[in-house]
Protein backbone atom coordinates (compact mmCIF):
# COMPACT_ATOMS: atom_id res chain seq x y z
CA UNK A 1 0.00 0.00 0.00
CA UNK A 2 2.83 2.75 0.83
CA UNK A 3 4.88 1.25 -2.56
CA UNK A 4 1.52 2.38 -4.70
CA UNK A 5 1.10 5.34 -2.83
CA UNK A 6 4.76 6.73 -3.46
CA UNK A 7 4.47 5.27 -7.42
CA UNK A 8 1.28 7.44 -7.75
CA UNK A 9 3.09 10.25 -5.75
CA UNK A 10 5.76 9.92 -8.09
CA UNK A 11 3.59 9.96 -11.37
CA UNK A 12 1.69 12.74 -10.56
CA UNK A 13 5.11 14.88 -9.81
CA UNK A 14 6.39 13.70 -13.32
CA UNK A 15 3.14 15.04 -14.69
CA UNK A 16 3.11 18.28 -13.07
CA UNK A 17 7.23 18.80 -13.67
CA UNK A 18 6.54 17.80 -17.41
CA UNK A 19 4.05 20.48 -17.75
CA UNK A 20 5.68 23.05 -16.33
CA UNK A 21 8.66 21.99 -18.36
CA UNK A 22 6.82 22.69 -21.79
CA UNK A 23 5.15 26.10 -20.06
CA UNK A 24 6.13 29.13 -22.33
CA UNK A 25 6.29 30.90 -18.92
CA UNK A 26 9.19 28.38 -17.97
CA UNK A 27 12.08 30.68 -17.49
CA UNK A 28 14.09 27.82 -18.39
CA UNK A 29 12.40 26.78 -21.55
CA UNK A 30 14.65 25.63 -24.37
CA UNK A 31 15.33 28.93 -26.22
CA UNK A 32 18.39 27.47 -27.99
CA UNK A 33 20.66 27.72 -24.69
CA UNK A 34 21.37 25.39 -22.03
CA UNK A 35 19.44 24.67 -19.08
CA UNK A 36 22.21 25.39 -16.85
CA UNK A 37 22.99 28.99 -18.16
CA UNK A 38 19.58 30.12 -17.50
CA UNK A 39 19.97 28.31 -14.23
CA UNK A 40 22.94 30.25 -13.55
CA UNK A 41 21.53 33.36 -14.92
CA UNK A 42 18.43 33.16 -12.41
CA UNK A 43 20.49 32.12 -9.48
CA UNK A 44 22.69 35.38 -10.36
CA UNK A 45 19.60 37.61 -10.87
CA UNK A 46 18.15 36.62 -7.17
CA UNK A 47 21.04 36.23 -5.45
CA UNK A 48 23.99 38.77 -6.74
CA UNK A 49 24.15 40.10 -3.49
CA UNK A 50 25.62 36.94 -1.34
CA UNK A 51 28.86 34.83 -2.66
CA UNK A 52 28.06 33.09 -6.06
CA UNK A 53 30.60 31.08 -7.23
CA UNK A 54 30.89 28.91 -10.41
CA UNK A 55 32.48 26.16 -8.57
CA UNK A 56 29.08 26.05 -6.32
CA UNK A 57 27.02 26.15 -9.23
CA UNK A 58 28.35 23.71 -11.07
CA UNK A 59 27.62 21.52 -8.00
CA UNK A 60 24.79 21.99 -7.68
CA UNK A 61 23.80 21.47 -11.45
CA UNK A 62 25.92 18.60 -11.17
CA UNK A 63 28.24 19.75 -14.08
CA UNK A 64 31.88 19.86 -14.41
CA UNK A 65 33.14 23.42 -13.94
CA UNK A 66 35.23 24.24 -16.63
CA UNK A 67 32.08 22.70 -18.65
CA UNK A 68 29.46 24.93 -17.19
CA UNK A 69 31.89 28.49 -17.61
CA UNK A 70 32.66 27.06 -21.54
CA UNK A 71 28.51 26.93 -21.71
CA UNK A 72 27.91 30.45 -19.71
CA UNK A 73 31.13 32.39 -22.16
CA UNK A 74 29.48 30.48 -25.22
CA UNK A 75 25.96 31.44 -24.51
CA UNK A 76 26.29 35.12 -22.77
CA UNK A 77 29.77 36.02 -24.38
CA UNK A 78 31.02 37.21 -20.69
CA UNK A 79 32.75 34.85 -18.03
CA UNK A 80 30.52 34.19 -15.11
CA UNK A 81 32.63 36.66 -13.35
CA UNK A 82 32.30 39.22 -15.20
CA UNK A 83 28.56 38.58 -15.66
CA UNK A 84 27.93 39.00 -11.83
CA UNK A 85 30.24 41.72 -11.75
CA UNK A 86 28.11 43.55 -14.11
CA UNK A 87 24.89 42.82 -12.36
CA UNK A 88 26.39 44.06 -9.04
CA UNK A 89 27.48 47.25 -10.13
CA UNK A 90 23.91 47.88 -12.46
CA UNK A 91 22.26 46.99 -8.97
CA UNK A 92 25.00 49.25 -7.24
CA UNK A 93 24.36 52.24 -9.82
CA UNK A 94 20.82 51.78 -9.21
CA UNK A 95 21.09 52.24 -5.43
CA UNK A 96 23.52 55.08 -5.23
CA UNK A 97 20.69 56.73 -7.67
CA UNK A 98 17.62 55.68 -5.62
CA UNK A 99 18.74 55.57 -1.98
CA UNK A 100 20.50 57.51 0.55
CA UNK A 101 23.02 54.46 1.45
CA UNK A 102 26.80 55.33 1.76
CA UNK A 103 28.89 54.02 -0.75
CA UNK A 104 30.28 51.40 1.48
CA UNK A 105 26.84 50.45 2.43
CA UNK A 106 25.95 50.05 -1.66
CA UNK A 107 29.13 47.94 -1.62
CA UNK A 108 27.95 45.76 0.71
CA UNK A 109 24.23 45.85 -0.60
CA UNK A 110 25.40 44.55 -3.85
CA UNK A 111 27.57 41.35 -2.69
CA UNK A 112 31.31 43.29 -3.23
CA UNK A 113 33.22 41.76 0.30
CA UNK A 114 35.33 44.99 0.01
CA UNK A 115 34.21 48.94 -0.06
CA UNK A 116 38.20 49.66 -2.71
CA UNK A 117 37.49 47.12 -4.82
CA UNK A 118 33.95 48.07 -5.43
CA UNK A 119 35.26 51.66 -5.90
CA UNK A 120 37.34 50.39 -8.42
CA UNK A 121 35.61 48.41 -9.96
CA UNK A 122 32.70 51.14 -10.50
CA UNK A 123 35.11 54.04 -11.27
CA UNK A 124 36.39 51.38 -14.22
CA UNK A 125 32.94 50.64 -15.57
CA UNK A 126 31.25 54.24 -15.16
CA UNK A 127 34.01 56.55 -15.70
CA UNK A 128 33.92 57.96 -12.06
CA UNK A 129 34.05 56.91 -8.44
CA UNK A 130 30.56 56.16 -6.67
CA UNK A 131 30.41 59.37 -5.10
CA UNK A 132 31.55 61.60 -7.74
CA UNK A 133 28.69 59.61 -9.92
CA UNK A 134 26.33 59.86 -7.73
CA UNK A 135 26.53 63.96 -7.94
CA UNK A 136 26.82 63.71 -11.39
CA UNK A 137 23.48 61.60 -11.88
CA UNK A 138 21.68 63.91 -9.21
CA UNK A 139 22.20 66.93 -11.03
CA UNK A 140 21.08 65.38 -14.49
CA UNK A 141 17.92 64.59 -12.57
CA UNK A 142 17.08 67.30 -10.96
Amino acid sequence: ETLEACRETAAFLAEHIAALCRSPANPLADDGGHWAVAAAIQEIEAHFDQELTLKNLSRLYFLHEKYLGRLFLRQTGRTFRRYLLETRLARAEELLKTTRKTSTEVAFACGFNSAAYFNRAFAAAYGAPPSQYRKQAGRQDG
